[in-house]
Order: structure tokens, then C-alpha cells, then sequence
């Protein structure tokens, strides 16, 4: 943690010196495909588990500055995971559905009026809701997730014709804390936080936007 920290302040301290004027503010919607990787403890057992989702974002970005290079930013995600395998074996969801925000201050680097580098650091959040039948198909789970950490973005944008943007890049996040809650068919309930709980995430996206 202390290294993305570092690695986030150092990129900061690049984005002072520009001093080209870019566009203020703006906002885009694209896709991204997820990559998450967590770590934890279930009932004792150490457990690795990884999540492939595709998904939709929005993002809006706003510069405070007379350079346009210290602001603030927002990333929502909403995606649905398409492969889930814990240890090695795919788990069996009939439903899931991710959403996600970041929101903190941003930075970035102007090469020209038209394009530019941006990195942001801020708080993470994810929910994550989910359905799943036993194998048996006896039993009926629901339930919901909640991860906090720290999360990242970094990427370029490029100024089309008129008012539109292009952008790329990725979303890093470093969740350390879950709290989860299952309820089954049969009326039993079990929520609490996640012990030991470590997740990685790189998102990378893609998107169009208007600036302003």
C-alpha cells in the first residue's frame, strides 16, 4: 500500500509543472473488463478466489486550478461477473451484479490542448449482489457484499471533433475490507466482516465522453 502510495505522489508532483490549458471539466461512459483477485478466510480455510466481469462506466472529472491540473474525479462502475473460480473450481452464481465507485483528487499532465494524462487516487467502494443454487439444488443463497479500500486511475484522453473526448486507461483498486451477509431458502442468516480479506483489482477501460 505504501508503494501505490508513493508511486500516486510521485505521479502528482509530474503533473505540477504543466502549465498548458486543456479542458475543465467533463464526463464519459464506456466499458471495462474487470480482473479481481482476493484472498481471505472461510470457515479456517485460506481461500484464493478470482472474478472476471464485463461492465459499464460512468466517470466525471473536474479541475480547480488556473493550470487545469489538480481536481477532483468520480468512476462508477456496474458490471456483471461472467467467470467466478475459488481455488480451483468455478463457483456456481445464477446471478451477480457489481457496482463500484472511486471518487478523489486527480492529477494530470498536458502534453497540448488535445491531449492529456490523468491519475487519480481515491476511496473504493463495491456492493456486490448475488443469487446461487447448491449443487443439489435444495437450497437457495442470497446476499450481498461490501468491499472498502483505495483505488486508482490512470489513463490519457484525447480531444475529438468539437466537444468529444476519447479515453483509456485502467482502474487499480486495494480492497482490505469486506463485510458480507447470506440468507438461504431455509431461513438461515450469517453476515459479518471477512477475515482476512485482500483484493486486487485491475479494470481496464475504454470510453467516449463530452468536456465543457
Amino acid at each position: 500500500m505504501k508503494k501505490a502510495l508513493m508511486f500516486f505522489a510521485m505521479l502528482a508532483a509530474v503533473g505540477f509543472s504543466a502549465h498548458s490549458i486543456a479542458p475543465a471539466r467533463g464526463f464519459g461512459i464506456g466499458s471495462e473488463f474487470g480482473n479481481l483477485f482476493a484472498r481471505y478466510l472461510q470457515e479456517g480455510n485460506a481461500v484464493s478466489s478470482y472474478t472476471g466481469s464485463i461492465g459499464l462506466n460512468l466517470s466525471y472529472f473536474r479541475f480547480f486550478n488556473r493550470e487545469r491540473t489538480i481536481g477532483i474525479f468520480v468512476h462508477n462502475s456496474y458490471a456483471i461477473p461472467v467467470v467466478n473460480r475459488a481455488g480451483h473450481s468455478f463457483t456456481n452464481y445464477d446471478f451477480q451484479f457489481q457496482g463500484g465507485m472511486i471518487v478523489g483528487p486527480v492529477f494530470r499532465r498536458v502534453f497540448s490542448e488535445d491531449l492529456t494524462l490523468h491519475y487519480g487516487i481515491g476511496v473504493n467502494m463495491m456492493t456486490t449482489s448475488f443469487r446461487s443454487v447448491s449443487y443439489s439444488g435444495n437450497v437457495e443463497f442470497t446476499g450481498f457484499r461490501f468491499d472498502l479500500g483505495i483505488g486508482g486511475d490512470v489513463g490519457i484522453r484525447r480531444v475529438l471533433v468539437g466537444n468529444f473526448l476519447l479515453g483509456a486507461g485502467s482502474i487499480f483498486t486495494l480492497d482490505f475490507f469486506r463485510f458480507a451477509r447470506v440468507e438461504t431458502s431455509l431461513g438461515h442468516v450469517r453476515s459479518g466482516h471477512v477475515q482476512l480479506f485482500q483484493m486486487f483489482a485491475i479494470r481496464p477501460y475504454i470510453k467516449i465522453g463530452l468536456y465543457f
